[in-house]
C-alpha cells in the first residue's frame, strides 16, 4: 500500500463523507416512502370504514321500516311511533355522513324524513284518540318509497358509485 500523503486524508474524509451523505438520502427517501405507503393505507381503511358503517345505517333504516310496518299491522302503534324516532335519527346519522361524503343524497332523503315524521305525528295521534283513522295505504306507500331509495344507495355503495 501506498503511504498517505497529507492531501489523501481530505479526499478520504471527502469520499466517506460523500458516501454517508448518500446513504442518509437513500434512508430519507425510503422513510418518505414508508410514510406516504402508510398515509395511503390509512386513507383506504378509513375509506373501507366508511362505507360499512354507511351500509350498515343504510341496512338498520331498511329493517325499522320494516318493523314498523308490521307493528302498525299489527295494531302496536306505541311501538310503530319508537321505531319512527329511531328511523328519523337513523336517517338523519345517515344523511350527515353522506353529506360529509360530499354527496348529494342528503337532499334526496330530506323530505322522506319529513314523511317519516310526519308518521310518526299521525301514530301520536292515533294513540291519543283511538277513534282517530290512520291511512295505512299512505303510511305504508312512503315507507316503502324511502326503502325502495335505501336499497338504491345500498346498491350504489357496493359497487362503489358512492364513494
Amino acid at each position: 500500500m501506498f503511504p498517505m500523503m497529507p492531501g489523501d486524508l481530505g479526499i478520504l474524509v471527502s469520499i466517506i463523507g460523500t458516501v454517508l451523505t448518500l446513504i442518509s438520502l437513500a434512508i430519507a427517501i425510503y422513510q418518505i416512502y414508508k410514510t406516504r405507503s402508510a398515509a395511503e393505507a390509512t386513507k383506504k381503511s378509513l375509506e373501507i370504514v366508511k362505507k360499512n358503517v354507511l351500509q350498515i345505517t343504510i341496512t338498520e333504516c331498511i329493517s325499522k321500516i320494516d318493523q314498523i310496518v308490521y307493528r302498525i299491522r299489527r295494531g302496536s302503534f306505541e311501538d310503530a311511533s319508537h321505531k319512527t324516532n329511531e328511523l328519523t335519527q337513523n336517517l338523519s346519522q345517515l344523511k350527515a355522513l353522506v353529506r360529509d361524503n360530499g354527496e348529494k343524497i342528503h337532499q334526496t332523503l330530506q323530505p322522506h324524513i319529513v314523511k317519516v315524521r310526519i308518521i310518526r305525528e299521525e301514530l301520536e295521534r292515533k294513540l291519543e284518540n283511538k277513534r282517530y283513522k290512520l291511512n295505512i295505504v299512505k303510511i305504508n306507500k312512503d315507507l316503502f318509497e324511502l326503502a325502495d331509495v335505501l336499497k338504491e344507495f345500498l346498491e350504489k355503495i357496493k359497487f362503489k358509485l358512492i364513494p
